[in-house]
C-alpha cells in the first residue's frame, strides 16, 4: 500500500522547502562572512559539527519536503533515507568530537544537547 500525499500536504511541503532552501543560503553566507581572526572561544572542530549539523538537518527538510511534492510519490522512502544519513553524521559528528585533541571532556560534553536533538530528529524522522 502506498500513501500518496494530499493537496494539505503540498502546500505544508512548499512552504518546508522554501524555509529550507532559504535558510542553507543563509547559513552559507553567515559562514562565509565569520570573522577568522582572535582566538576562538571553543576548537575548530565544534563548530564544523555545528556549522555542518545545520547544513544537515536544512537540506534534510528541503529533499523530504522535496520528494513529497513530486506527484504520485510519498516521501515516506526519502524520510528514511535521509534519516539513516542523519544518524550516521551524528555518529560521525560525536566521534571527531571525542578523537579531537583540541577538545576537552568538559567541551565534549557541552555539546551533548545538539547530540540529543540530532537523534531525536533523525530518530523520529526514519521511525
Amino acid at each position: 500500500m502506498v500513501l500518496l500525499t494530499t493537496e494539505t500536504y503540498r502546500e505544508l511541503f512548499t512552504a518546508v522547502a522554501t524555509c529550507s532552501a532559504g535558510l542553507t543560503g543563509l547559513l552559507f553566507v553567515a559562514i562565509s562572512v565569520a570573522p577568522a581572526d582572535g582566538k576562538p572561544a571553543q576548537p575548530a572542530v565544534i563548530h564544523h559539527v555545528r556549522a555542518a549539523s545545520a547544513l544537515v538537518a536544512f537540506t534534510n527538510a528541503l529533499v523530504v519536503s522535496l520528494f513529497g511534492l513530486v506527484p504520485g510519490n510519498s516521501a515516506g522512502k526519502a524520510a528514511i533515507a535521509v534519516g539513516a544519513v542523519g544518524i550516521l553524521f551524528t555518529a560521525a559528528s560525536v566521534r571527531s568530537i571525542v578523537t579531537s585533541r583540541d577538545v576537552s571532556w568538559e567541551q565534549a560534553l557541552r555539546q551533548a544537547g545538539l547530540i540529543a536533538l540530532l537523534l531525536a530528529a533523525f530518530g523520529a524522522e526514519l521511525g
